[in-house]
């Protein structure tokens, strides 16, 4: 697999690395694992991802807002397309990078977007439920991907 590319300073990662490889979810119930930790199926990850956890990335997707304050959305995730959403097939988690923008951003939905920020590569569990792999701090609000 060809290495992503890097823009101005930013690891260009898009979906073609984050979700070619299979991630099974590990059940919520499930019994822990070595130490008594709880299953997250970091495991799963390939080497070759778990190196750019802490890069400086873009990426680019369709917008789907998760949190809002004041009008905006302060996270969302970030999808390969728009069939992994609401009208098609349920998506694997390494399908989306879930996205956070403390000041928040407007929300634009069904076009391509791209975001400039600090890329992370690791379970997130939230009420004992795995609900990411990939998040991304993002520097500010993104760009529509034709401009």
């Amino acid at each position: 697999m060809p290495a992503p590319e890097v823009v101005d300073g930013f690891l260009k990662l898009d979906f073609y690395w984050l979700s070619s490889f299979d991630f099974v979810r590990p059940a919520p119930d499930a019994p822990p694992g070595p130490g008594g930790k709880q299953a997250t199926g970091e495991e799963q990850i390939p080497a070759g991802v778990k190196k750019w956890n802490g890069a400086r990335a873009v990426l680019t997707g369709f917008m789907v807002p998760v949190n809002f304050r004041d009008g905006k959305t302060t996270q969302f995730l970030l999808m390969a397309n728009l069939m992994l959403c609401c009208y098609g097939t349920v998506p694997k988690v390494n399908d989306w990078v879930l996205v956070s923008i403390p000041g928040g951003t407007e929300v634009v939905q069904d076009r391509l977007m791209s975001f400039r920020g600090t890329f992370h590569v690791g379970a997130r569990i939230d009420d004992g439920i795995l609900t990411a792999v990939y998040e991304m701090d993002a520097d500010g609000p993104g760009k529509l991907a034709d401009e």
